[in-house]
């Protein structure tokens, strides 16, 4: 147990002498005073005169008693270390020659210590109680730090949580108006000594091979292995087994672990031979193990697949190598054999134009001659009349039962451009052809311009819609009767994935009539 620095209780009675109109006292360091506290007591006479430049210390005496307690006790000021509550009194001669006599009461808080309890060396730290006392007989308040591995650090009895390895340090404080900060510390030391075993993750080894498993711990440790005649830090298998190993050492302590042991001869596969599938849709050749336990497993084909599952669409041979956790491996081997499948030509997108050609025919066909069709659409035929945009599938069946499907997106299109300018308009406020308005289709970065007969500039169009009702440019008045020549430049989209023509140019003239 170490003490620590205490405060005191402390009660400070005044009794002075008055002369003219001031009051003289003693005054202490401390508000608070705990036993063993240094404690600075002083008199002030700097009101004994009205005056005070007169009131010079130096030319006063000064005698303090108990006399014991002090190195010296004529001075105005005077320090000591009180153990217990006492009266101290100032007999002071002022340089007229009156006595002030002064006393203060020093209410002093005794000593007290805390006590941690003694060390804990423990297996397990988990759900120990700590306990740590006090001699005081006042109301405390406990704090322990650091808090870590406490389930509560403002109690004197906290519990532990889980494994902890820690120096505590535990302060009672008084809880007091007037002893409030006088406090006493004291220190534990907590460990855990608990072991633990890791033999590892389990284990998978090829027949014939030799496993070896230590528990981390010297030969001193006591080792109770589950394997018959094994003893000691390290155990040799070289069969299958569960192993178990519980230690103890020195101090009472136990710890356990288990693994599994496998040896393997390598994975057990289930592929057929030989395969016989349709080579439109392939077949699927799987070569996950039949057990599981010697896992994870790598896969390597001979046609450069990964994984478990290889798929193929042709005949011929594939060879298969799987490797198991211990690297222990084996092969298969399956023929293939291919049968023909429909072959199809079904373009993957293709546009047409109904816009401009609604009353056309459009279709879709596949080669002829097969067993049977069948489109998405119900047509039982090879050929398929398209009257819409959508998505149009069909299955072909040939006459050995292999089928192919294929299918084609359609979509309207009208690559042709189209630029129609009006020859002409009579903006005259008589609601009836008031606007020149540019309409077309499949038109891109369009630049239409207008130009009066002296080749200067009125109006200018970006885009489709766009309308002049005849002002000049600016708006700022309106353009004369009579022809206006235009010209335009542009771009088209030649097909559905968005290509774009070179440019394309036009002209024309415009008649405005009013």
């Amino acid at each position: 147990m170490i003490p620590r620095l205490h405060r005191i209780l402390l009660t400070a009675l005044l009794v002075a002498s008055v002369h003219g109109i001031r009051a003289q006292y003693i005054a202490t360091s401390n508000d608070n005073i705990c036993a063993g506290d240094v404690v600075n007591l002083y008199v002030n006479v700097t009101g004994w005169y009205d005056d005070p430049t007169e009131s010079n210390p130096a030319d006063w005496s000064f005698t303090w008693s108990p006399e014991a307690l002090f190195a010296t006790n004529t001075t105005q000021s005077v320090s000591f270390t009180p153990t217990e509550s006492l009266v101290v009194q100032c007999t002071a001669i002022a340089p007229d020659g009156d006595d002030l006599y002064l006393t203060i009461n020093l209410d002093v808080y005794p000593a007290f210590t805390v006590d941690a309890g003694a060390d804990v060396l423990t297996c397990t730290t988990d759900g120990i109680q700590l306990q740590a006392t006090a001699d005081s007989p006042s109301n405390l308040v406990w704090t322990w730090s650091p808090a870590t591995g406490l389930s509560d650090p403002n109690v004197p009895n906290p519990t532990l949580i889980g494994e902890v390895t820690q120096l505590y340090t535990v302060t009672a404080e008084v809880d007091e108006p007037n002893g409030e900060g006088c406090s006493a510390s004291d220190f534990i030391e907590v460990a855990s000594v608990q072991p633990v075993v890791d033999l590892g993750g389990d284990v998978v080894a090829c027949t014939g091979e030799v496993v070896v498993l230590h528990s981390g711990y010297a030969a001193s440790v006591e080792h109770d292995w589950n394997i018959p005649g094994a003893s000691g830090p390290t155990v040799e298998l070289s069969a299958s087994a569960s192993v178990e190993l519980t230690i103890t050492t020195p101090d009472g302590c136990e710890a356990s672990d288990a693994v599994e042991v496998v040896f393997s001869d390598g994975p057990v596969l289930d592929l057929p031979a030989e395969v016989t599938f349709c080579s439109s849709s392939g077949t699927a050749l799987d070569a996950t193990p039949v057990d599981l336990a010697t896992g994870p497993f790598t896969y390597v084909w001979s046609n450069g697949d990964a994984g478990p599952v290889s798929v193929v669409h042709t005949s011929g041979t594939v060879y298969v190598t799987v490797s198991d956790a211990g690297g222990c491996t084996s092969q298969a081997e399956v023929a293939l054999e291919a049968l023909p499948s429909p072959e199809l030509n079904l373009p993957s997108d293709t546009a047409f134009c109904f816009e401009d050609f609604p009353d056309a025919t459009y279709l879709l066909s596949v080669p002829g001659g097969f067993a049977a069709y069948e489109w998405n659409t119900g047509n039982p035929s090879n050929v398929q009349v398209v009257a819409d945009p959508g998505y149009y599938e069909v299955e072909v069946t040939n006459n050995i039962g292999c089928t192919t499907t294929d299918g084609a997106w359609v979509q309207g299109f009208c690559s042709m451009p189209l630029l129609w300018v009006p020859n002409a308009f009579s903006p005259d406020g008589d609601g009836m052809n008031e606007v020149l308005v540019i309409e077309g289709r499949n038109l891109v970065d369009l630049e239409f311009v207008v130009y009066d007969r002296w080749g200067n500039e009125v109006w200018r169009a970006t885009e489709l819609g766009a309308y002049w009702h005849g002002a000049g440019p600016g708006g700022r008045y309106y353009t004369a009767d009579g022809q206006y020549l235009w010209r335009a430049r542009y771009r088209y989209v030649m097909d559905p994935a968005g290509t774009l023509s070179l440019w394309q140019e036009a002209q024309g003239s415009i008649t405005v009539l009013r």
